[in-house]
């Protein structure tokens, strides 16, 4: 058996701006100096994908003036304690072995920094680490964090945490700046600022994401020639079929302006396609295949859903509101008792 193509086996990205945008964010906290920043989206936009593309492109672009890179995956939806998150934490470092739960936390925390400070002194005293599903953590265990970074600063080793993760990020550094200075030295430290990453939005970016298709290549052939060899070979594009899918999805939604689609909708829609056309030997796909797959995921309804939901006001905006309103019936009930 060969090996099977990045579409098929569900690992592939294509580097959309976005993803430049997020990386652009990501040196300008670096090169500020700054102990960290977050980066938050909805599920399936494509952070994972962003930090993969962000952190290979730190090491080929600065060379050997790289900092040591790093990335950490924590477990999605689990709130961590000190000594489980540095279990997550380093689960994906290469040559660090695995940390025992049964070690105290404070010889955990030196296994840390030791494993830090020696990667630190290979690169220029300068690490940038990556945290994905970085929702997932407490203020405990962004304090283990700040020590960890107190420590290595001690030793002229500097240490950029991009944390990234799902809304509820935001909206843990929002409660945090609610509680009238408790959390100002993490906030100061982790989230003095933040970038939302974006998913797929109008139908620029759709042509963008599937033009990317005709220029990325395995093995000698383009994602498209090697899909659809005939219709390739004949100089059919998958750019060109962009906008016949973004008409889809107007026909099957019933809207004008389709909303931000992630990352994961839209590769898991051309995978089928792709797959589909290869099984079937066909040359080219036809605006029915895009149909087809677009009703076998009720995708059309989805839309709609999100569409009304973009039009529900912000909280902010309506709490706003409320509390005008409450000061306008103040102001008539003074009257009226004048």
């Amino acid at each position: 058996m060969g090996t099977k193509h990045p579409i098929e086996e569900k690992r592939y990205f294509i580097p959309m701006p976005e993803m430049i945008v997020f990386h652009e964010h990501v040196m300008d906290t670096y090169d500020l100096g700054l102990c960290g920043t977050i980066c938050y989206a909805a599920g399936g936009t494509g952070k994972t994908t962003a930090i993969a593309y962000s952190s290979n492109k730190v090491v080929e672009d600065l060379g050997d003036d790289a900092p040591a890179v790093l990335v950490s995956i924590l477990g999605e939806g689990i709130s961590y304690q000190p000594k489980a998150l540095l279990c997550e934490l380093t689960k994906f470092w290469p040559d660090f072995g695995t940390l025992k739960s049964n070690v105290t936390l404070e010889r955990m925390k030196d296994a840390v920094i030791a494993y830090l400070s020696e990667a630190g002194v290979k690169h220029n005293n300068e690490i940038l680490m990556y945290i994905d599903e970085a929702q997932s953590m407490s203020t405990e265990n962004l304090t283990v964090l700040m020590y960890i970074s107190n420590i290595l600063r001690f030793n002229k080793i500097s240490i950029t945490y991009i944390l990234v993760g799902q809304m509820s990020l935001k909206y843990l550094r929002n409660a945090m700046i609610g509680k009238k200075g408790e959390y100002e030295h993490i906030i100061r430290r982790f989230m003095n600022t933040e970038h939302e990453v974006h998913g797929l939005n109008g139908y620029n970016d759709i042509y963008c994401f599937f033009k990317g298709h005709d220029i990325i290549r395995y093995n000698d052939l383009t994602y498209t020639g090697y899909f659809f060899p005939n219709g390739f070979a004949k100089g059919k594009l998958l750019a060109d079929e962009a906008q016949v899918f973004y008409d889809v999805l107007k026909e099957e939604s019933g809207l004008e302006e389709i909303p931000e689609m992630t990352m994961f909708e839209i590769t898991t829609i051309i995978r089928h396609v792709f797959i589909h056309g290869k099984r079937s030997k066909k040359e080219w796909p036809d605006k029915e295949d895009w149909r087809c797959v677009v009703k076998k995921l009720d995708f059309g309804h989805k839309l709609r859903e999100r569409a009304s939901m973009e039009e529900i006001e912000a909280p902010d905006e309506l709490f706003k509101k409320l509390k005008q309103n409450n000061t306008k019936k103040k102001k008539a009930s003074n009257k009226k008792g004048a």
